[in-house]
């Protein structure tokens, strides 16, 4: 099948009517120069009306009124006029769709960089989840992650507000989660200097194996009634470096105070009470952690971010603390006395006006060889429970200045598996539940304040844990990806 464009048509047209108007004009020269007097027309011619036109018609010659003919190129005219409008409109509706692109992808960028703002409002409401390296017990990490939750790299939590300037080229959240889950990272170029302060109490009313405390559970010793209130305070300082804009290095360094009174009525000896009130201060363990954004949360998918964190001895342990001669604790640990790896992966999805993440994690505490005689009792290998951790919440920002974060984080502690005297043995599992409220305040662009609280849910989690961290951005250099 042919097609013929409208310009081609008004191109014949107007050719078809400017090639009848010279052919007519032409015939008509004829004719006047073989009648110069104007004769009259013969048998058979019929005279050609005052101002006509000839035009050619079926092969002959035929005249058009004057009138028809001026009409006929008028028409032409107005044709060839309207073809050029067309095409003036056709480039116009071109330019239209192009700026209408443009402002499209203008929109789309904005709506990021908005998420991102709302994001960044709220990274301050949280984070406190697990970060103390010593809770209320600090002895074994098993027992430290049951009152911390896993502590799955403090520094991958999502930055704080004032710790983070946007990065409108990837549209990156930046926002402050309650969990300490890892999140959006420090800016290539960036170090984020962090100091904070915890303060996290427990109560407990329990019958248990009083000695060396793996877990909040205490396996090797006297059975006893115990009523315990513990009190621990940790003032940390936290580094965070981004060497690229999706890959984030970080260090804490806590020292840690205890203050515990524990009555023990001790039944193997007649149901004998007896009240101390022990105390301790010293550093804590540190951690290294690493955090890398896997995608660059376009096209609606969540923020991916893989944190894999290290968790060092440099606390003092439950096996290194002074004992009595029936092998109780006279003071306090103020580390896991274990080593401990945990890879994590956060997820954050942004959806206006509110951020929802998430977090799941995995401890290995590595076990190790203690062969140490505590009371009657000869400890041989320690190997403290794994955990699995796992929080989630959402956070909301009220304003530019204020951002609010609510969550969950809970903790499958395995027991630790012990061999006292040759004989293995092994404590129960814990589940250690918090429910997680957070507020962030915006002080200045590189300036922040974030207060977080953790409530107990289940037995075996902290009363309440309570931090404010001050968060301060130094922009040490300008990097790229």
């Amino acid at each position: 099948m042919i097609r013929i464009s409208w310009r081609a048509a008004v191109a014949a047209l107007a050719a078809l009517a400017w090639a009848g108007g010279a052919q007519a004009q032409a015939t008509q020269n004829d004719r006047a120069a073989d009648n110069p007097g104007g004769a009259a027309p013969g048998p058979g011619e019929q005279a050609a009306p005052e101002g006509g036109t000839d035009y050619l018609a079926g092969g002959s010659l035929s005249t058009l009124p004057a009138d028809e003919g001026a009409a006929v190129g008028e028409l032409g005219r107005i044709v060839i006029e309207q073809g050029r409008q067309l095409d003036f409109q056709a480039r116009q509706l071109q330019e239209q769709s192009r700026l209408l692109e443009t402002y499209r992808q203008a929109l789309e960028e904005h709506r990021g960089q908005l998420s991102a703002l709302q994001l960044q409002l709220t990274r301050g409401a949280g984070q406190g989840g697990a970060k103390g390296p010593a809770p209320a017990e600090a002895p074994a990490p098993a027992q430290q992650q049951a009152q911390q939750p896993s502590e799955p790299a403090q520094e991958a939590s999502p930055e704080d507000t004032a710790t983070r300037p946007e990065d409108a080229e990837e549209e990156r959240p930046e926002v402050a989660l309650i969990g300490a889950r890892g999140g959006v990272l420090t800016p290539a170029g960036t170090l984020v200097l962090e100091p904070e302060f915890e303060y996290t109490n427990q109560s407990e009313n329990r019958f248990l194996f009083q000695g060396v405390e793996i877990v909040e559970t205490v396996l090797i010793g006297f059975i006893e009634a115990t009523s315990a209130q513990r009190n621990s305070y940790t003032g940390s300082l936290s580094a965070r470096y981004g060497i690229t804009n999706r890959l984030e290095v970080g260090t804490r360094i806590p020292y840690v105070l205890r203050d515990d009174r524990v009555t023990n009525e001790i039944l193997e000896l007649g149901g004998v009470g007896l009240t101390r009130q022990l105390s301790a201060n010293d550093l804590g363990d540190i951690e290294v952690s690493g955090h890398y954004q896997v995608n660059d949360g376009l096209e609606g998918w969540p923020y991916f971010i893989a944190n894999l964190r290290a968790k060092s001895t440099t606390g003092v342990g439950p096996f290194d603390v002074d004992r009595d001669s029936d092998g109780i604790e006279t003071e306090l640990p103020t580390g896991s006395g274990f080593f401990g790896v945990e890879p994590s992966v956060t997820i954050l999805y942004p959806t206006d006006p509110a951020v929802l993440f998430a977090n799941v994690g995995y401890v290995w505490n590595f076990g190790k060889d203690i062969d140490q005689q505590v009371g009657d009792s000869l400890i041989g290998r320690v190997d403290p429970g794994d955990t699995l951790s796992m929080s989630f919440g959402i956070g909301i920002g009220l304003n530019e200045m204020v951002s609010l974060s609510f969550g969950y984080e809970h903790s499958f502690v395995q027991g630790t598996k012990s061999v006292i005297d040759g004989s293995d043995a092994e404590s129960d599992d814990l589940q250690v539940g918090s429910l997680l409220f957070g507020i962030s305040s915006k002080i200045t662009d590189s300036v922040g304040v974030n207060v977080n609280l953790a409530a107990g849910l289940t037995d075996e989690a902290p009363d309440v844990r309570v931090s404010v961290r001050v968060p301060v951005s130094l922009d040490l250099f300008t990097n790229t990806n």
